[in-house]
């Protein structure tokens, strides 16, 4: 009946009210938590999210091969370290001459 349909729209608006409702504080809730968060942790979370699909700093590469270059690397970056490791030793010997 006519009451009975009216009861179940004004039932309906206050629903979608209250879903609005709900919506708009979760949306603030999430800014608010975006906010809160340092941008240590943001740049990390950017960080993790590269590298995932292709076109965006995967290599084609066979894994051997990039393998072999990791391993190049660090050795190269052990060398350089050892060799400034070596220039500091020499500047404190003719410090102390």
């Amino acid at each position: 009946t006519r009451e009975a349909l009216e009861q179940q729209r004004i039932l309906r608006e206050q629903l979608e009210r209250e879903r609005q409702e709900l919506q708009l504080q979760q949306q603030q809730q999430s800014h608010q938590h975006q906010q809160q968060q340092d941008p240590a942790s943001i740049s990390k979370m950017a960080t993790m999210m590269m590298g995932r699909g292709r076109g965006r700093g995967v290599s084609n590469l066979p894994a051997w091969l990039v393998e072999q270059q990791r391993k190049q690397a660090a050795a190269a970056d052990t060398a350089a370290l050892g060799s400034t490791a070596k220039l500091s030793d020499n500047n404190d010997n003719r410090d102390q001459n």
